[in-house]
């Protein structure tokens, strides 16, 4: 009887901690790299028929994205953040984009 208690007691413990575990490596699974956030916004960027990818620089830092340079119109900026927000593993979006042409 008191193997039976303590083994259905280790099995217990062993499924909690087991799903504590998975949790913690699924929780890393679900967030991307920077690295690849980075490669997928440039990626959307390039895609976009109304930007210049190379107008716009793209960091991410902790699934923080910055975005920086100059574009040509209001909607174009728009479109970066837009791109840049819908990207997966991105949590939020730092527009520092401005419109015009260099003064």
């Amino acid at each position: 009887m008191l193997a039976l208690v303590i083994a259905a007691s280790a099995g217990t413990l062993g499924a909690l901690l087991g799903s504590t575990g998975c949790s913690t490596s699924e929780e890393a699974r679900m967030h991307a790299s920077d690295s690849t956030i980075t490669a997928a916004v440039k990626a959307k960027l390039a895609a976009d028929g109304d930007l210049q990818p190379a107008e716009i620089a793209v960091t991410a830092k902790q699934g923080v994205v910055t975005l920086k340079g100059r574009v040509k119109t209001d909607l174009a900026r728009e479109r970066a953040e837009r791109d840049a927000r819908e990207t997966d593993g991105v949590r939020r979006v730092i527009d520092l984009v401005k419109v015009g042409d260099q003064p």
